[in-house]
């Protein structure tokens, strides 16, 4: 997020098995990549005792969407925000009072003395009166006149300023708003779509990065065939829970999954039969018999001696 892409390097066994790994800081690490040749790119790691070069294989490489980190493109408006943020502290510390002008309705005595202690006196009364926060009348006298200067427009739509700033900050990383508290235009129907949004726009395209660049570093290329890396959020998933059941049982009533495709999707473990592709609404019957009693006396209708 900050440095533009994450590195790891792959600590392996005797064996080959992979042990820990241990993070690189992202300025030690040069990438190079032939696009023509289409090769796999090559990692240049500088370390205590020089330069050593990695394959793909044993740097995990986790990189930002785009070029540049999102610190770097955002820049301008989170130094805004700051700017922002210092100016309203700065704005309410004085009381949330904009500055004002002294002005005087005749000139200032001519001889230097009588006009200093004039001066002096006029600015003494002042401070004391901005240090109690303007709790007691400001005394003028000779002459002098307070003019308060009106908020200018960026001081009166300070909070406006300041929610779109989140807004704007949020947008760089690809979070809804209301994920960082902005909830403006939350409510409680679009809650779980937010929600949603979030999970599906901004954490499901990093978590499968992360998903395949473990597989990529600690699976040889027969264990990738078998086995895979997958992050479980089903407690992110908890809200749309009714959603995702109504989902799958259509899917699996109109026979496009089977049971246990469905129960794959969901984290949970196969069972037994799963895998026919059966509708689990409906019940298949076999084919109606009348049993055949023309030969069995017993099973034929009484008439009471009465001729057939």
């Amino acid at each position: 997020m900050i440095h533009g892409g994450g590195f790891a390097k792959v600590v392996r066994a005797s064996d080959g098995r992979p042990l820990e790994l241990i993070r690189l800081k992202p300025g030690t690490v040069s990438i190079y990549e032939d696009s023509l040749a289409d090769l796999p790119p090559i990692y240049r790691v500088t370390e205590a005792g020089g330069t050593v070069d990695y394959p793909h294989t044993e740097i995990l490489d986790i990189r930002p969407f785009g070029s540049r980190s999102p610190v770097s493109l955002g820049k301008e408006a989170i130094g805004l925000s700051a700017v922002l943020e210092q100016h309203g502290a700065n704005l309410f510390k004085g009381g949330a009072r904009p500055p004002a002008v002294l002005s005087r309705d005749k000139a200032i005595p001519s001889d230097p003395a009588v006009g200093e202690q004039s001066l002096k006196t006029l600015k003494s009364r002042f401070q004391a009166a901005q240090s109690d926060g303007f709790k007691v009348p400001l005394i003028l006298d000779d002459g002098w006149g307070y003019n308060q200067m009106a908020l200018t427009s960026t001081d009166a739509q300070f909070l406006e300023n300041r929610t779109f700033q989140i807004a704007d900050i949020a947008r760089i990383f690809g979070v809804p708003p209301h994920m960082l508290f902005e909830l403006s235009r939350a409510t409680w129907s679009n809650s779980e779509e937010m929600a949603r949004s979030f999970l599906q726009l901004c954490l499901r395209p990093w978590l499968d990065r992360w998903q395949d660049a473990y597989a990529t570093v600690l699976l040889s290329e027969d264990e990738q065939d078998e086995y895979s890396f997958e992050f479980v959020i089903d407690d992110l998933q908890r809200a749309d829970t009714a959603t995702r059941t109504d989902s799958f049982g259509k899917l699996v009533a109109s026979r496009i999954m089977t049971p246990n495709e469905a129960r794959a999707a969901m984290n949970m473990p196969p069972l037994p039969g799963g895998d026919e592709l059966a509708n689990p609404y409906t019940s298949v019957s076999g084919p109606k018999t009348i049993p055949d009693n023309k030969d069995d006396p017993s099973e034929r209708p009484d008439t009471d001696g009465q001729p057939a």
